[in-house]
């Protein structure tokens, strides 16, 4: 690792070469202006190291307060490294355990981010409720038992406070560890609440104690009001109170009559077995139907097996990953050198088991089951309408129409909100704003096509931005997707943009010599049911009257002589030969290039190719 990944940690006094640079991030239609998001938190610019070793720590602090603090990250970087080298090749699920742990989400892989984001798991790999809930109350149980103990006779009894300031404590410690998020503020302070009016023999109902603990968060750091993850936090919450799942005590249940067949004790355990398979699914199904609304307006896939999902995965995570993670957390940071590596290997296996299980989900379900046919058709109004009408049936105990409204909801979606500046007369061309890469929407009142897709990382899981920024436009399917060279920031977002709308056409550079991201690309295609077509110089698409296509570059691969050329009035003279495509250099030059008319308007798409090209095309 290079010296900035060592020592760049908060509260580290260091000195380092840095180029800074205005901060302007992509702006799209249908895209939160993170630009004013991060102005909110003081960030106005963006600086990059000259060089990754350029780094060099201060180790004299100018006051107490910074040594303090200094004092702080260093013990919290320290922690969270010597578990990452502990874990660091002891199997599958070591990312996961960190992720669930200790909030450190560097070691999940690509797959599994988006298998959970698929299937609804992500709110998984946040500290929130649960992973606080499992190092408060032991905690708390543990002081409660040895005060009651080994406590003299003759000692005052301290009642209930005593094991509820410990369990305060760790979870402040614990909150602060994983990096003081949000969530995990609010169940730390939940847990104080309700901990303190409990002592005093108060009872605080939840929807007041969410809101007075928001109120705080607010006061504390206006902010807040804006973060996504606070909002989903506090919305998961409302959602549980509004759907009648969580009511602060529970209910008394009446009892039955005995009769000689079916003993009291019977028909009890029945109602509580019951009641075990049935409070998940109920909660997770409010928690799908309250949360829908933000999961749409932050374009986050929905998933329309997720409410069972979470009802069986969050019993799993929460009683067996979440105490097998924390231990192993805690024993790779306790244990010396290579001690108990064995019993570290076997406390792996139960979040590998589950992302093994994510992944191999995601990938059976259908793309219309994870949220994936990205157009909504359901109005805002009536899908507010359909989430309440879901959340008050939930409230009366009525989980079957509850389930049916949710059907809906996920299949179909929310209509996302159009935003009226960006919308344009047809035809018209939309340059996306997708950073050093290349995204433009062509539209007629008869045609959709979308030239490149802009970046993203091999895996295929780029291309969000893009996506939303079309559902911003209504586009509902594309006729044709050009990828004009294997480059990733022309295809990074490809593999999303097939796999979430219907696609009819791909169009692909017809080349001289094989692109192994572009066959793979093509290969991914066919199996969708999409046409693809490798096109070259001579290629023309004309859609109806108000749009022409022609591919000027490169030379088909088997394109038409020289005579019928001419035939067809084209220029006669001899193809250029292309080079083999060499990454990083010929591939740019075998880039399509395409002129497109739209109602007497025509525009170049040009793509990544250098001047002989374009001397050869003039």
């Amino acid at each position: 690792r290079s010296r900035a990944e060592q020592l760049l940690w908060p509260g580290t006094e260091v000195r380092l070469g840095v180029r800074i640079r205005p901060l302007h991030p992509p702006r799209n239609p249908g895209t939160a202006d993170r630009e004013h998001a991060l102005a909110r938190r003081g960030i106005a610019a963006r600086a990059r190291l000259v060089k990754p070793d350029w780094v060099v720590e201060r180790i004299a602090f100018e006051d107490r307060g910074a040594r303090i603090s200094g004092a702080f990250a260093a013990l919290r970087r320290d922690v969270l490294e010597r578990v990452r080298a502990r874990l660091e090749g002891r199997g599958e699920g070591e990312g996961l355990v960190r992720a669930l742990a200790l909030g450190d989400r560097r070691g999940l892989s690509d797959g599994t981010r988006r298998s959970f984001r698929q299937l609804g798991l992500v709110h998984l790999l946040s500290v929130s409720g649960l992973h606080i809930g499992f190092v408060a109350i032991p905690a708390a149980w543990t002081i409660a038992r040895l005060r009651t103990r080994f406590r003299p006779r003759s000692w005052a009894v301290l009642g209930f406070l005593s094991p509820v300031a410990a369990g305060c404590v760790a979870a402040g410690i614990y909150a602060w560890l994983t990096g003081a998020e949000v969530a995990a503020l609010r169940a730390s302070l939940l847990f104080a609440l309700f901990g303190l009016t409990r002592s005093l023999g108060w009872t605080i109902p939840p929807a007041p104690s969410l809101a007075a603990i928001a109120l705080l968060l607010l006061v504390v750091d206006p902010a807040n009001l804006f973060d996504v993850g606070a909002q989903f936090s506090f919305g998961a919450c409302a959602a549980l109170v509004a759907g009648g799942i969580w009511v602060g005590r529970p209910r008394r249940e009446a009892v039955a009559p005995t009769s000689p067949v079916a003993p009291a004790s019977a028909i009890g355990r029945a109602r509580r077995a019951l009641h075990a398979l049935g409070d998940p699914l109920r909660a997770s199904l409010a928690v799908s139907i309250g949360m829908l609304p933000l999961i749409e307006l932050y374009g986050l896939p929905r998933s329309l097996p997720s409410p069972l999902i979470n009802a069986l995965a969050i019993p799993w995570a929460g009683f067996v990953v979440m105490p097998t993670a924390l231990i192993a957390a805690v024993l790779a940071s306790a244990l010396p050198g290579d001690a108990g590596a064995g019993l570290l290997s076997a406390l792996l296996l139960p979040a590998a088991w589950l992302e093994r299980a994510a992944g191999a989900l995601a990938a059976q379900l259908p793309a219309t089951w994870i949220g994936e046919d990205l157009p909504g058709r359901i109005a805002w109004p009536g899908a507010i309408a359909l989430v309440a009408l879901g959340l008050f049936r939930l409230r009366r105990g009525d989980a079957v129409s509850a389930a049916v409204l949710w059907l809906p909801l996920a299949l179909l979606g929310i209509a996302p909100i159009r935003e009226a500046a960006f919308d344009g007369a047809l035809p018209r061309v939309v340059f996306f704003d997708v950073g050093q890469a290349d995204a433009a929407l062509v539209q007629t009142r008869a045609a959709t096509w979308l030239i490149d897709s802009g970046a993203g990382p091999e895996d295929g899981s780029g291309g969000a931005a893009v996506l939303r920024a079309m559902r911003a436009q209504g586009v509902a399917q594309l006729d044709v997707l050009v990828i004009t060279h294997g480059d990733l920031d022309h295809r990074g977002g490809a593999l999303r943009v097939l796999s979430a709308m219907k696609v009819d056409e791909l169009w692909l550079p017809s080349l001289s010599a094989p692109d192994a991201s572009l066959d793979a690309l093509s290969v991914f295609a066919a199996e969708q049911g999409v046409r693809v077509r490798r096109v070259g110089a001579g290629d023309r698409r004309a859609v109806g009257e108000s749009m022409k296509v022609e591919v000027l570059w490169p030379p088909a691969a088997t394109g038409p002589s020289r005579s019928d050329r001419g035939r067809r009035g084209e220029p006669t003279g001899p193809t250029p030969a292309l080079e083999p495509v060499v990454p990083g250099r010929s591939r740019n030059e075998a880039s399509l290039v395409l002129s497109i008319e739209l109602e007497g308007l025509r525009v170049l798409f040009a793509a990544d190719v250098g001047a002989s090209v374009e001397a050869a095309l003039q």
